[in-house]
């Protein structure tokens, strides 16, 4: 008790220096709760706008996939296509701790026909319907309207729109729709005022890549789109229904799938060679000419496609991005998958979401480590400054502390604990008055709602479109640690300058 009293005294006593003392340890707490909840709020809002609206917990490739990074490989490098993807479904279906899961193609479709320039969008083909379920309705409408499951059109994202401006001048618009002056960039703005804005209302597409014979196709736009998290980095993808974009890649289509054809239609295929076809003297027919008048509309509700009929599941997929139930992690989620396709033979492998995301994700985690960072430096800084402060505060105690030495204080035990009580006690104030601080302005920042505009590196900064600092009861347990022991490193030179003092350096300031 002596010891803390002393200390006390000893504060009050060198009230300036103790203040100085203080306010930088305030500093340093303040801004270890600021610097954590922004990296804490950073990577919580990252992975989940990344893993509930775009790729879920797990995406699972076939086994002859070799890429990781399969979501954004180089320059848009196709994938292998999965074998039997209804086995696969059958399988995921009979696992208990999945939510929900979807399979997608992807791939870079090379536009044609406009101005003789060649443009690559990120295309990915899906049952847009299920798309919007699963990821939580994260695709915005801008123009138009969405795509319906089993209708052919594409879905333009707002970024490929203003790409395809800049290469080809023209303006991408929904059938059917006029021009939105608000929805136009400003040199689009200037050619529509200058009547010079030429209006697309379909595209013509090429597959790009791959091993299969791509073909060009023509799709109507049927709506221009964004994302509500995290637009600014997934603006350039753009949705086509699963049928157009397997045919624009060359994939079989679930309409092209071969079905088991009886015995009668089997033996009428069964031709020898063209003569058989051509031999017989009843070649020709004498036609007969009637006249009749035929309904249009009849005739093409006859000849229409029935789209119901159609099973999507029998064609080609790329990747199947699934969702694990809450609960359940990924490791465990990816160890009871890999079992459970070992034990179906069935074909795909399993990736977690922060690897297929690839670049991304590796952007995503070189900011939000360099911001730790950077707060690591700033509390090193304060280290060095409160060593230096408290190691003058030594030297100018001299002859009291000389003279606590020349009455019996030993160096190694009185002294030295007289110093730490010291800093403890500057430190359990000023740092809980620096906490509570911290957590107010996280608060205000929260409420502030600060955008990340049209920055991409922002978003991927701020993990979402605003910044969005957290506090959580690890995150503060870690800032306290953390201050703990860089309050350690500042006490210890001090301590030791406090140390050697003797009694007679205190009779030399005399």
């Amino acid at each position: 008790m002596l010891i803390l009293k002393i200390a006390w005294r000893n504060l009050l006593r060198h009230k300036v220096k103790s203040l100085i003392i203080g306010i930088i340890i305030f500093l340093g707490a303040l801004i270890m709760t600021v610097g954590n909840a922004s990296v804490i709020g950073a990577q919580k809002g990252f992975d989940e706008n990344f893993v509930n609206r775009y790729t879920g917990h797990v995406l699972l490739v076939s086994k002859e996939e070799e890429k990781d990074s399969v979501l954004y490989s180089f320059m848009g490098e196709s994938l292998k296509v999965i074998q039997d993807y209804p086995a696969l479904k059958s399988m995921l279906e009979e696992q208990d701790y999945i939510k929900d899961f979807i399979p997608l193609t992807r791939g870079v479709a090379v536009l044609l026909g406009l101005e003789d320039t060649m443009w690559g969008i990120y295309a990915v083909g899906v049952n847009f319907e299920d798309y919007q379920r699963i990821f939580q309705n994260n695709v915005k409408l801008v123009e138009g309207r969405f795509l319906k499951n089993g209708e052919h059109g594409i879905l333009v994202s707002t970024g490929t729109r203003e790409d395809i401006y800049k290469f080809t001048g023209h303006w991408v618009l929904p059938e059917d729709e006029e021009i939105t002056v608000d929805n136009l960039t400003d040199e689009a703005l200037e050619d529509y005022r200058a009547g010079e804005l030429p209006v697309q209302n379909d595209l013509v597409f090429m597959g790009w890549g791959g091993d299969t014979l791509n073909t060009d196709i023509r799709l109507p736009i049927i709506g221009v789109v964004r994302y509500e998290a995290l637009n600014q980095v997934m603006k350039e993808m753009s949705f086509l229904d699963l049928e157009s974009f397997r045919e624009c890649f060359g994939y079989f289509t679930a309409e092209s799938t071969i079905e088991d054809l009886s015995e009668e239609e089997q033996t009428s295929l069964e031709v020898v060679n063209d003569d058989d076809i051509f031999s017989g003297d009843d070649i020709f027919a004498d036609a007969v000419l009637t006249e009749e008048s035929y309904d249009i509309e009849t005739i093409q509700e006859q000849t229409q496609r029935d789209e119901g009929a159609v099973n999507l599941d029998s064609g080609a997929f790329n990747y199947v991005s699934v969702k694990f139930k809450p609960g359940v992690s990924i490791r465990e989620g990816t160890e009871l998958l890999n079992q459970a396709i070992e034990q179906s033979g069935t074909d795909a492998r399993v990736i977690d979401w922060k690897t297929a995301s690839g670049q991304v994700a590796q952007m995503a985690g070189m900011m939000q480590g360099a911001v730790s960072i950077f707060v690591l430096i700033l509390f090193f800084v304060a280290v060095i400054i409160i060593a230096n402060t408290l190691s003058l505060a030594a030297m100018e105690r001299v002859e009291e502390l000389g003279m606590m030495r020349a009455i019996g204080a030993l160096r190694g035990y009185f002294i030295s604990h007289m110093f730490i009580l010291e800093i403890f006690i500057l430190s359990f104030v000023f740092s809980t008055i620096g906490i509570f601080v911290g957590m107010g302005c996280v608060g205000l920042l929260q409420l502030s709602n600060i955008q990340a505009g049209n920055q991409e590196m922002l978003h991927i900064l701020f993990g979402g479109d605003t910044f969005k600092p957290v506090i959580d009861v690890f995150g503060l347990i870690e800032g306290i640690l953390q201050l703990a022991f860089l309050t350690s490193l500042a006490m210890i030179y001090p301590v030791y300058v406090a140390g050697k003092i003797k009694p007679l350096d205190a009779v030399n300031r005399s």
